[in-house]
């Protein structure tokens, strides 16, 4: 089995030179992930039945580094074939690799995935496999994906970032959480106001700022590259720098702000919906202490 160099991989460049080729496409898998690779390509290859497979993520998207895993999507025929499948991938995998961690993610309301931590050659290998069953005539799985087998017909779908597509659908559910979160702060529910603050972040204000700077709406990966350098300076202060009620409620208005400008970007091409219903909650929070602007 090959095997990394005895040096941590980070900050090298890594061998490529090993290419894999499906449906016309050529990929190239990372040093470090090729046993496991090569491994999954073999199972495959020994399966009987109906089956398709694909492997999306950063290795689909030509974006894969050092700290990338693989993603792989089983589709079957049927739920017996399936849950077979799964008990003898899951079997066969243990006697080839030091598997540290495994679970399904149900966390993620994907049961039907199963993650592994793989630590041979001293190095962390995540291996998600998802163990589907095809579900009439037009299944499909989120785009970008490159099949190793394709026994059963999938479409590819466009991965849908839940990004909203609007202001107006924004702007309810920033309102919605700019109170939420002032609560968890009076209430002294701190780590619970981080959470609110985080995802008020990641959903409203990140996809505003994506409108305003006419930044592709790909989620918020590898955003420090994508956004312009002043919008992640700004973003970098939101975050609170101690658990107290002063520095949260510091953060809330540093978010506020933010999203404030990026609103002025955003209706240059997407039309506010004045709503008397936003303000009212802006006037109780401003009633509760907080120095909210609102645009006229």
């Amino acid at each position: 089995m090959n095997s990394l160099d005895n040096q941590s991989p980070i900050g090298k460049t890594l061998d490529h030179s090993d290419n894999f080729t499906s449906e016309n496409n050529t990929q190239k898998i990372p040093k470090h992930l090729r046993p496991m690779f090569l491994f999954v390509n073999s199972w495959i290859e020994e399966q009987e039945g109906p089956l398709t497979v694909s492997i999306g993520g950063s290795i689909a998207s030509c974006e894969a580094d050092v700290f990338s895993d693989l993603d792989f999507t089983f589709i079957f025929s049927s739920n017996h074939a399936r849950d077979l499948a799964k008990i003898h991938f899951e079997q066969s995998l243990n006697r080839h690799f030091s598997i540290s961690v495994s679970f399904t993610a149900e966390h993620a309301g994907l049961p039907n995935l199963l993650v592994f931590y793989s630590t041979d050659s001293n190095w962390v290998v995540k291996l998600d496999v998802s163990f589907e069953t095809c579900v009439g005539p037009h299944y499909s799985i989120p785009a970008p994906q490159i099949f190793l087998r394709k026994d059963i017909p999938v479409q590819l779908s466009k991965k849908n970032y839940n990004t909203p597509l609007s202001v107006e659908y924004i702007l309810r559910r920033y309102c919605g959480w700019l109170w939420f979160t002032h609560t968890k702060i009076k209430r002294g529910e701190y780590l619970a106001a981080c959470d609110s603050l985080a995802f008020t972040r990641k959903h409203a204000i990140v996809p505003l700022i994506q409108m305003a700077t006419g930044t592709n709406l790909q989620g918020d990966r590898r955003l420090e590259e994508r956004l312009p350098t002043s919008w992640v300076e700004q973003l970098h202060q939101s975050h609170p720098t101690r658990l107290t009620e002063e520095d949260l409620q510091s953060s809330q208005l540093t978010l506020h702000q933010i999203f404030l400008r990026a609103l002025k970007g955003a209706r240059q091409n997407h039309l506010l919906i004045k709503n008397p219903q936003y303000k009212k909650i802006i006037d109780i929070l401003r009633q509760q202490g907080l120095s909210l602007d609102w645009p006229n």
